[in-house]
């Protein structure tokens, strides 16, 4: 029987595929469970009409990560620190701060999980940080620390 997956199931494949398997597994297991269900002409049809519209999707997203990392490589992100009167900041400079002030400043929305800044920014200075904007696309940044007056 062919069925499309609704969810990815182990051993047979990812949700929207079309698989064969046999016709006790799919009505005494995938479909009573949600995981798949009978692949007719109308849902074939439906599964093609989603296919497409997430490659459209995909590409948008791409050509936006594509746009937001052109103008990340050419700014140079600045962020004013207060420090102590030997220049060690006195907080530090973090991921939740660099996307906000990216957000703020350059209206580029990046999730401050995306940020690969190990450790928090700690001293004065120009600092490089990776920013993962896709999953095979990464930028790096540069980020100049100030002291604030």
């Amino acid at each position: 029987m062919k069925v499309i997956l609704k969810k990815a199931v182990p051993g047979i494949g990812k949700q929207n595929e079309v698989k064969d398997v046999s016709d006790g597994y799919a009505r005494n297991y995938l479909i009573p469970r949600g995981l798949a269900v009978e692949a007719k002409t109308g849902q074939l049809k439906q599964l093609q009409t989603v296919k497409v519209a997430e490659v459209r999707r995909d590409d948008w997203m791409r050509d936006r990560a594509e746009k937001a990392a052109q103008k990340l490589r050419e700014t140079t992100l600045t962020i004013k620190a207060r420090t102590g009167p030997d220049g060690k900041l006195y907080g530090s400079v973090t991921a939740h701060d660099i996307a906000h002030r990216l957000e703020e400043e350059h209206k580029i929305q990046v999730d401050r999980r995306r940020v690969g800044l190990h450790d928090p920014i700690k001293s004065l200075g120009v600092h490089t940080v990776s920013i993962d904007l896709l999953s095979d696309l990464s930028v790096d940044l540069q980020i100049e620390v100030v002291k604030e007056n």
